[in-house]
């Protein structure tokens, strides 16, 4: 038997347990709320305001247990499957490697399992931490998957794939840049983009920002000590990095 065949054979096993994980894992609803854009702020006070510069249209909170477990399960509907991409991607930090991969978008930590379903941001947060908690938690997701549909999700071009990013956030706005990528805000500010990609290297120092289209405003940033502009099949790359570094020089090869 071939290599391939048997690779087959347990991932299609791996994926029947699952299901048979969630089909006798009873899964209780403690409480159910909604929330509109106009009574986010109540739920998550100023946290609010990020999510609606991604276009944020319907929140539904679930209260769960399963498995002696207790998990809050959040879907923030938004306004398109890119936006749902952008808010998970400013949320997701540490994610640890994830065996169980549901959706192509998954970020695993030990308190929080969190995902994109087309238009859907998922978070399923979990109070201890336990490998059990986190087990219920992929039960969750399972059976949010089953009983729906899975949605196409929106996926970053191939040329950002190609830089192999540790991290990747699709910023919206000015509130994005603020909290999550501050050392970019100034320059957000003077090219007066909205979206745009930022990147980063784990271990590096070394930063960029992507945006689609050859804006004339970057003839003033890339004079400047430490920033390296490449403009490519109208893709701009504006790359924040130390002189004479060695990572900083690969990275220029891929563009």
């Amino acid at each position: 038997m071939s290599k391939s065949i048997i690779i087959l054979r347990i991932i299609i096993l791996q994926s029947l347990l699952s299901v048979c994980s969630v089909l006798f894992s009873q899964i209780t609803i403690l409480s159910q709320q909604t929330y509109d854009a106009g009574a986010l702020y109540g739920y998550m006070n100023g946290g609010s305001e990020l999510y609606k510069e991604y276009n944020f249209k319907k929140l539904t909170v679930k209260e769960l247990k399963i498995d002696g477990q207790e998990l809050k399960f959040e879907c923030f509907e938004m306004d398109s499957p890119v936006s749902a991409y952008g808010i998970f991607s400013v949320n997701v930090f540490k994610c640890k490697p994830c065996e169980r991969l549901i959706l192509s978008e998954v970020c695993c930590s030990d308190y929080q399992l969190q995902a994109v379903n087309g238009n859907c941001y998922l978070s399923i947060i979990n109070t201890n931490g336990s490998v059990a908690a986190q087990d219920a938690a992929h039960k969750v997701l399972n059976d949010y998957i089953q009983k729906g549909e899975e949605k196409i999700s929106f996926k970053p071009p191939s040329y950002i794939k190609k830089l192999n990013p540790s991290k990747v956030m699709l910023m919206n706005g000015h509130l994005a840049i603020e909290n999550r990528a501050d050392n970019w805000l100034k320059h957000y500010n003077t090219l007066d983009v909205k979206t745009c990609y930022i990147l980063k290297w784990k271990g590096e120092t070394a930063s960029m920002m992507v945006f689609s289209s050859e804006n004339k405003k970057v003839l003033n940033i890339n004079s400047k000590k430490g920033i390296t502009v490449k403009i490519k099949k109208g893709t701009t790359f504006i790359l924040k990095h130390d002189e004479n570094d060695p990572f900083t020089k690969q990275l220029l090869k891929k563009l």
